[in-house]
């Protein structure tokens, strides 16, 4: 059911525009004072195997049948959860340069994160996905 989202269908297009596939990874159950709470994340993975979250799809069941369904997606978990709330609707990014400038600050922010622990392992892994991101995006 999550397939139908607009919002579902234009993160695809986005993913697919930046040369990456969407793959939807595992559904999981959990047990919530709300009542039976279902994820799945969503993945952006490129041609070197180097994947990253883009989706979160909830599903948050009242009772039985598909009536009692409460269903959301987002980027992030939070998101996705206040889109089911009907507090929020995700919107799509793009593949634009906004969008590619909004991936490149989250990875120098994480690059310099890392760096600060002295996780330089991980951080020349970041760099790497950054190179690789810029260059997938050169004309």
């Amino acid at each position: 059911m999550w397939k139908r989202f607009p919002f579902r269908q234009a993160l695809e297009e986005e993913v697919l525009a930046g040369g990456d596939s969407l793959k939807t990874g595992q559904i999981r159950y959990a047990l919530t004072a709300e009542g039976v709470a279902v994820y799945q994340p969503g993945w952006a993975v490129s041609s070197a195997n180097r994947a990253r979250l883009v989706l979160v799809n909830v599903a948050l069941g009242r009772g039985t049948g598909a009536k009692q369904m409460l269903l959301g997606t987002g980027r992030t978990l939070p998101e996705a959860w206040k889109n089911l709330r009907g507090e929020s609707s995700p919107l799509a990014g793009g593949s634009g340069a906004e969008a590619l400038l909004e991936q490149v600050r989250k990875l120098i922010l994480r690059a310099d994160s890392l760096r600060k622990r002295g996780a330089l392992e991980e951080r020349e892994r970041v760099l790497s996905e950054l190179r690789d991101l810029l260059e997938a995006r050169r004309p």
